[in-house]
């Protein structure tokens, strides 16, 4: 599997949904973050992403975009505290999962553009077969290919799956 095509396969195909299929398909994927990265979270951390994908639940149910924006905000400035936090240890792929539940709480709430949670998510998934190493989330090679039975490879496989499955919905 080439990593980089598959990241921006990933990122085009969740831009091409309509938004609230986005949305059912971001929640699915906040779910494969959220177990992806398990070992880590925080109580806090595992609250606010059960409360942000319930509010995702909710705007698909309701059809409304609207509907959530209060709680949507709130919990994207909690998210902000978190994801802003300069003397947090969070390697970068766990930083880019805040960042794709931040960003999904101010899409609902309305002040961050629709699909901006894609930005980040391939990211998310990527580094954390990458970590740990010291820094800043590394570039990623265009040419590198992984195997497929590499977790990553599962990974982004996964990810693939799930906005098949939401395009289809």
């Amino acid at each position: 599997m080439r990593v980089y095509d598959t990241k921006m396969a990933n990122y085009h195909g969740l831009r091409e949904l309509p938004w609230i299929d986005y949305l059912v398909a971001m929640h699915k994927l906040g779910e494969l973050l959220r177990a992806q990265y398990e070992d880590r979270l925080t109580d806090g951390e595992r609250d606010l992403m059960t409360d942000t994908l319930r509010i995702i639940t909710a705007t698909v149910q309701a059809g409304d975009p609207t509907r959530e924006a209060d709680t949507g905000r709130s919990l994207a400035a909690r998210w902000s505290a978190l994801v802003g936090d300069e003397d947090g240890d969070a390697l970068p792929g766990h930083w880019n999962t805040w960042c794709v539940f931040e960003d999904l709480a101010a899409e609902v709430a309305g002040t961050a553009k629709p699909y901006a949670a894609a930005e980040r998510l391939s990211l998310a998934v990527i580094e954390r077969w990458r970590e740990p190493y010291p820094g800043k989330a590394r570039r990623i090679d265009r040419d590198e290919e992984v195997a497929d039975s590499t977790p990553l490879a599962r990974a982004l496989a996964s990810v693939e799956r799930i906005i098949a499955e939401a395009a289809a919905y």
